[in-house]
């Protein structure tokens, strides 16, 4: 099936209707044809499923078509080296413009499109491999609670990390008024008796306002408990660790994961915290 579209609204009511570019990964690239290979996953029935068993899945059914310039100085240029496939992002799209001119972001490398027209084919379906990839500033563990504020602090100091724990302001809901404002300019301290429902954790005398800390975010209680921990290029590493260590141990957290990896291992743990975390 093939279908023209002439202007990048007529595309972008068509992508709307069928959801298609949503959750899309870019295949293929052909300069020579100007054309964009483009799979869109197909829904699973995961019902049946745990999370862990949808993590653990080698392979995913994909939506296959192409998109391809139509039209007199049709276009497609590539700078850079993408790693395919890719999630399709696209820059600098102008859906009320007369012809298409957009660009896709492929991590470090861009793809330049332009057309006066756009042809879309439908391949059918194809069963391709699942690009695993760590998520380098979240880790998420889940299981059974409780979390308590001062049985963490003592395990992290077991291990030789003292910390300190504070009242969570990030993802904490909370409006940008005054109470927002109070709570970034004087958190509060942590009750060693209370439940995880979101704590900035720092090393000990570090004041929760500096850089240098970790989120715990999540909510525990004694039959469902899921912590995810945030961090980022100012996170002091040893606390990090000292966290992921004491986190794994947890009784009751039993499986976790980071981007679209599982995390189950000893060798899982140390190449998530090889990864650069983000600035």
């Amino acid at each position: 099936m093939t279908q023209r579209f002439a202007t990048p609204m007529e595309l972008s009511t068509w992508a709307e209707d069928q959801g298609v570019l949503d959750d899309t990964l870019v295949l293929g690239l052909d300069p020579a044809t100007t054309s964009l290979r483009l799979g869109f996953r197909l829904p699973s029935d995961g019902a049946s499923l745990t999370p862990r068993q949808r993590f653990s899945a080698t392979h995913e059914e994909l939506l296959v078509f192409t998109l391809t310039g139509d039209g007199p100085g049709a276009a497609l240029t590539i700078t850079g080296s993408p790693v395919l496939p890719a999630a399709l992002t696209i820059e600098g799209y102008d859906w009320d413009a007369p012809s298409f001119a957009f660009t896709l972001a492929l991590g470090d490398a861009r793809a330049h499109f332009t057309a006066p027209a756009v042809v879309h084919e439908e391949l059918g379906t194809e069963s391709h491999p699942i690009m695993r990839s760590w998520e380098p500033g979240a880790l998420s563990l889940h299981g059974a609670g409780p979390l308590e504020a001062g049985v963490l602090s003592a395990a992290l100091a077991s291990r030789g990390v003292a910390v300190d724990l504070h009242g969570n302001w990030n993802s904490s809901g909370q409006p940008f008024g005054r109470a927002f404002v109070r709570d970034v300019a004087a958190p509060t301290a942590v009750a060693p008796g209370a439940s995880l429902d979101g704590w900035c954790v720092t090393l000990a005398g570090t004041p929760a306002t500096q850089p240098a800390h970790v989120w715990l975010l999540g909510r525990a209680t004694p039959t469902s408990t899921y912590v995810t921990l945030q961090r980022s290029a100012a996170s002091p590493p040893a606390l990090v660790a000292a966290l992921v260590s004491v986190l794994r141990a947890w009784p009751g957290l039993s499986w976790g994961y980071s981007g679209n990896r599982l995390l189950e291992s000893d060798a899982d743990a140390a190449a998530w915290l090889a990864a650069a975390p983000p600035a």
